[in-house]
């Protein structure tokens, strides 16, 4: 058993205030129990718990040591759920970058609702220009672009969503008698790759 082992054999009969009852909750026997306490009171050069016929009792050290020990097996603890996180993707650090009307308009409100969603991931949201954005993310500075056009020479896209442009002008306005063009002739549409 390792050191970080032995003191999780050393947190359950502190807690259980007995050898027998944490062999039993760790799945051990009490001869693995008490073969890890010694070898710890032989580290520290003090004993830790005084043995009765009731159970086991702290001493002195032994409290010190516990106490000490909780707060590192706290840390463990929250490190191991932060490492699971991270590999199941539902924590972390990602940057985005956005061309302006998406980085503006759009993305605000959709990672307001992520992040309610997903409170262990932190997400720095770069907005600029189109082409900026783009070369950032090539030289790795973002995990996700969004952008307002389709970067040439990149196939490997796919499109979350698109979004549909309508004009909106006056009357008077002499645009407004022209068609707005559609379908596969209008190729605009914001593109997250």
């Amino acid at each position: 058993m390792s050191y970080l082992q032995a003191l999780a054999v050393f947190i359950a009969v502190a807690e259980e205030k007995s050898f027998s009852a944490a062999a039993k909750k760790l799945s051990l026997t009490q001869p693995t129990v008490s073969f890890h306490i010694d070898g710890m009171e032989r580290k520290f050069g003090c004993p830790l718990f005084v043995r009765t016929r009731r159970g086991a009792d702290l001493t002195v050290f032994g409290r010190t040591l516990y106490e000490n020990t909780r707060m590192v097996q706290e840390l463990l603890d929250r490190t191991e759920r932060k490492i699971k996180d991270l590999c199941q993707g539902v924590a972390g650090q990602v940057t985005i970058g956005a061309g302006t009307i998406p980085g503006e308009y759009i993305l605000p409100l959709l990672l307001a609702q992520f992040l309610r969603e997903h409170p262990g991931v932190s997400v720095n949201l770069i907005s600029g220009d189109s082409q900026s954005i783009f070369h950032s993310w090539q030289e790795g500075c973002m995990s996700i672009c969004v952008l307002g056009f389709l970067p040439p020479g990149i196939s490997d896209v796919e499109i979350v969503w698109t979004d549909e442009i309508i004009p909106v002008a006056s009357p008077q306005m002499h645009l407004a008698g022209f068609p707005f063009p559609r379908g596969s002739s209008c190729k605009g549409g914001w593109r997250l790759f």
